[in-house]
């Protein structure tokens, strides 16, 4: 069994209390930020670390690794530059995710049964979620029911106005399980006919 040693002072209890305590808050930040914010806002976080411990040489001691979590080391512009890239390109990706089961405007049009410019209309009222997309405004097909008297879940707009981010943001809040919601999606929940409950919830996004 390999073992290890170390010339660190052991923690007193008042230090371990402090670091317990640290920890749990920096973990429940985490849980309420990942409930409110977009995929790419996450991988930026995500690559943040990543990147800061890729440059701590395999072996050095904690110390070492807390200044690079902590952004006391510094990185060339070469180095920014790549890591924008990286970010932007999965920026991108998630995007194409997220809308990847979408329609256009004019296949809502027809399967709503209206004209080619009610689609748009309801964007703009704030009864129809849709993102711009090369040109277009690409819809996704999970916010239709084909049972609901105006063709879309009951409770969408009410959800969708209290709603105070960007439509991607929107989309992407929709579709990812929330801690507010017990780790449902807020899809789930509307589906389940929870409308009111939803809407409250959906007043806390992206308020600091």
């Amino acid at each position: 069994m390999a073992t290890f040693t170390t010339t660190q002072t052991l923690p007193t209890k008042a230090t371990a209390h402090r670091n317990k305590s640290a920890f749990e808050r920096s973990v429940a930040v985490f849980r309420a930020f990942r409930a409110m914010a977009t995929p790419e806002e996450m991988e930026r976080i995500a690559a943040r670390l990543e990147q800061a411990l890729s440059n701590v040489p395999t072996g050095t001691d904690g110390s070492t690794v807390r200044e690079a979590l902590m952004q006391t080391q510094t990185f060339s512009p070469q180095e920014r530059l790549e890591w924008e890239a990286e970010s932007t390109a999965r920026y991108f990706q998630k995007r194409r995710e997220l809308l990847q089961d979408s329609l256009s405007a004019p296949e809502v049009a027809k399967l709503l049964g209206t004209t080619r410019q009610t689609p748009h209309d309801r964007v703009k009222a704030g009864t129809l979620l849709a993102v711009r997309d090369r040109g277009g405004l690409r819809f996704p097909r999970w916010q239709f029911d084909a049972d609901a008297p105006d063709g879309v879940l009951d409770g969408l707009p009410d959800v969708l106005k209290a709603l105070d981010v960007s439509a991607l943001r929107k989309i992407s809040w929709f579709v990812r399980p929330q801690v507010q919601l017990e780790g449902k999606t807020p899809l789930e929940v509307l589906r389940a006919g929870y409308a009111t409950q939803l809407v409250r919830v959906a007043r806390t996004v992206g308020v600091s």
